[in-house]
């Protein structure tokens, strides 16, 4: 498996006490899957996020990129590892104003200290050829998202982790880039979650999972209608 969680727990201060945020959550997701999780505000969807992506270390548990258990490395190993393996989508794009699409990219390749043709061509990947030299301001929030993706995607990860990158759109701009999300996991044979309050928008996942009192269920119908 690409992603492996096991049995994460968190725990945040809550007064005198801990309050468990995860507890005993478990997750595998392999190449070319897509696991979508959904859940109410509240329940631990972004922390889980934070944890695959190895923004946060877990209190107990295991957390394996490409079969590597990285809870307990050193920092600059984890750093390592999400920056070459992990493409990490939010929902806001977070694009700098004042660069063009393609600067975006550029820049993140520059910091990476690798600048390819096949980095610049994400963005064509993502269906915005025609948008190298646009700025945020210039284009639609749709087309936004898609460049964060683009730039999500630099250095091909083995991981996709998206924190409900179609919150700020409408339904039909959010089918959009879920659909893209759907397609580059197959094409990439990346292992790739997708937490979403609007699950109805993503189309036939791999797995659909829902989050409550810390650990990860099967979904029912009811639970597919948007949140």
């Amino acid at each position: 498996m690409t992603l492996q969680l096991q049995d994460i727990n968190v725990t945040v201060a809550d007064g005198p006490d801990r309050l468990t945020i995860l507890d005993g959550t478990t997750l595998a997701v392999g190449p070319g899957e897509l696991i979508a999780v959904t859940g109410v505000s509240g329940s631990g969807k972004s922390t889980l996020v934070a944890v695959s992506g190895l923004l946060r270390r877990p209190d107990q548990g295991q957390v394996l990129i490409d079969g590597e258990d990285l809870s307990d490395a050193p920092d600059r190993r984890r750093a390592t590892v999400r920056r070459d393996h992990i493409g990490l989508i939010f929902q806001s794009a977070n694009l700098f104003p004042s660069l063009t699409s393609i600067q975006q990219l550029e820049l993140v390749a520059h910091l990476d200290g690798k600048i390819t043709t096949d980095d610049r061509d994400q963005l064509d990947t993502v269906g915005l050829s025609d948008r190298l030299h646009h700025r945020p301001g210039q284009l639609s929030g749709g087309e936004r998202q898609r460049v964060a993706i683009a730039r999500a995607l630099m250095g091909n990860p083995s991981v996709v982790l998206a924190d409900e990158p179609t919150a700020a759109l409408d339904d039909a701009r959010g089918r959009e880039i879920m659909a893209l999300l759907a397609e580059l996991t197959t094409t990439r044979q990346t292992a790739t979650v997708v937490v979403t309050h609007a699950p109805h928008q993503l189309h036939d996942p791999d797995h659909a999972l829902r989050l409550a009192e810390g650990a990860l269920h099967p979904t029912t119908d009811r639970d597919a209608a948007p949140l």
